[in-house]
């Protein structure tokens, strides 16, 4: 079997990564070792019920070096600071990586199966060794248009990003509640709602201890990571740059605005598609339903579009929900559409799940 080391397994994106294998019985086909920094030395997590190792220090170079497949949790910093040493050290095994560190690098293969597993088995072929997931929002928007792409029916795409408080971590979920919790936990809803909103609002206003920098409960930041010179944030910028390492010639601008809600979990993205054909709803639906197996297409009606497409209906599930499909008036190329999915599961664990079950399909 093949060494497999995780890297920073107790953050979010690794307790998933690690509740999908478990469920899907992946460490059968695995040795496993698990590295971390302040619980070395501890139990490393159960697998099929039992303790099978400790958890090894992530700066462990040799030992890190031992693993024929290491994937990475533990963000960009440690990855630009570690992957070097281990290359300088003789590291020759697969590096599957989490974080936006490598994504851009030309020896390195941003990863999206379904939408390109045959690229990632050509990649192996050639001795790729240096795989990335992709942004969140990125995975799950094209694994919703997946069906129009595969048609190269996109002429382009605008995307308003609703994107959750776990988008920043487990201290973005936590920083949400505690703020929401120190706001309301002296109203009463006996009073009438314009004396409570404004009490509501002037707190909000005072306030200086934000998780995001700015008021997130009971509001919103429309400003996502880093600001660039033409005035997108680094955020909206990775749509298009991403996207086109992952779809290669079937790749099309997609530029819009990342907006940051108190949800907890899921992001969701309000679309405007241009295809390059004029196309009926009813046509586009039925396209999208055919682009994988997790895309489900909801009816543009009431009880469905409540029922099925918000952050709370997808959360902790695979399915990718797209609906709110209708077209334009003005124009016959111009489709609206609204789409949802959890970003911890296909925008970040499951590609990273799956590139590493190629890797094992490739070396057997």
């Amino acid at each position: 079997m093949l060494k497999c080391g995780i890297i920073g397994y107790r953050g979010m994106v690794g307790q998933v990564l690690l509740e999908r294998m478990s469920q899907c019985e992946d460490f059968t086909h695995f040795h496993t070792s698990f590295f971390g920094d302040g619980e070395a030395g501890s139990n490393a997590p159960t697998i099929n019920g039992k303790y099978e190792s400790i958890v090894i220090s992530a700066q462990d170079i040799d030992a890190l070096c031992n693993q024929d497949v290491l994937i990475s949790l533990k963000g960009g910093e440690y990855s630009h600071e570690i992957y070097p040493k281990l290359l300088k050290n003789g590291f020759s095994g697969f590096w599957i990586d989490a974080s936006s560190a490598f994504r851009m690098d030309e020896d390195a293969m941003v990863v999206l199966d379904p939408l390109n597993k045959d690229q990632i088995k050509s990649a192996f072929e050639k001795g790729v060794k240096k795989f990335a997931g992709g942004n969140c929002t990125v995975s799950l928007l094209l694994l919703a248009l997946q069906g129009l792409i595969e048609k190269e029916e996109i002429e382009w795409v605008h995307s308003m990003s609703y994107q959750a408080a776990s988008g920043a971590g487990a201290e973005g979920i936590n920083g949400l509640i505690r703020e929401t919790k120190k706001l309301v936990e002296n109203f009463d809803v006996a009073n009438s709602a314009l004396e409570n909103e404004e009490k509501l609002t002037h707190l909000i206003q005072d306030g200086q201890d934000f998780q995001f920098g700015a008021p997130l409960a009971f509001s919103l930041i429309p400003f996502i990571d880093a600001p660039m010179d033409d005035g997108s944030t680094k955020e909206e910028w990775k749509a298009g740059s991403e996207s086109a390492r992952i779809l290669k010639d079937k790749a099309f601008p997609i530029e819009g605005l990342c907006v940051r809600t108190p949800s907890l979990r899921a992001h969701a993205q309000a679309l405007t598609i241009k295809t390059k054909n004029p196309l009926k709803a009813e046509e586009v639906e039925e396209l999208l339903a055919k682009g994988n197996e997790w895309v489900k297409v909801i009816p543009n009606e009431v009880e469905s579009t409540r029922k099925y497409l918000s952050p709370v209906a997808v959360s902790g599930k695979l399915n990718v929900h797209i609906g709110r499909i209708k077209n334009m008036a003005h124009d016959p190329h111009m489709i609206s559409a609204f789409t949802v999915g959890d970003q911890l599961l296909w925008g970040a664990a499951e590609p990273l799940r799956r590139v590493l079950l190629l890797v094992n399909e490739f070396n057997r």
